[in-house]
């Protein structure tokens, strides 16, 4: 575990920020920037700020994102979209699937 995560007051705190490095495959360095409260937009959310998305938009992805666990952004275009759904490996993308599965049934 890197040192910057030890500066986080509790367990959980480090344990979150941690997985969240992991996931969006963050350098040591970004991690130190964001522990110091020195982070953008990207760094807190995960994704760019994005003015084309309404707050019903950005709830949904928050969601998504929550319920498969991956970095997921909705590009809408209208009244259609897009869904992006990242994986970072086979294992991780059957995982998905099988979570997206579960929630149809």
């Amino acid at each position: 575990m890197p040192k910057a995560l030890l500066t986080l007051s509790s367990a959980e705190e480090q344990k979150k920020l941690w997985i969240r490095t992991v996931k969006q495959g963050w350098s040591v360095r970004k991690l130190e920037e964001v522990v110091q409260g020195k982070e953008s937009e990207t760094a807190k959310t995960g994704r760019p700020a994005s003015p084309k998305l309404s707050p019903f938009l950005r709830e949904v992805e928050d969601k998504l994102r929550t319920l498969l666990g991956t970095k997921v952004s909705l590009r809408p275009s209208g009244q259609q979209g897009k869904i992006e759904i990242h994986y970072y490996s086979n294992d991780d993308l059957e995982r998905i699937i099988e979570v997206i599965r579960r929630a149809g049934e």
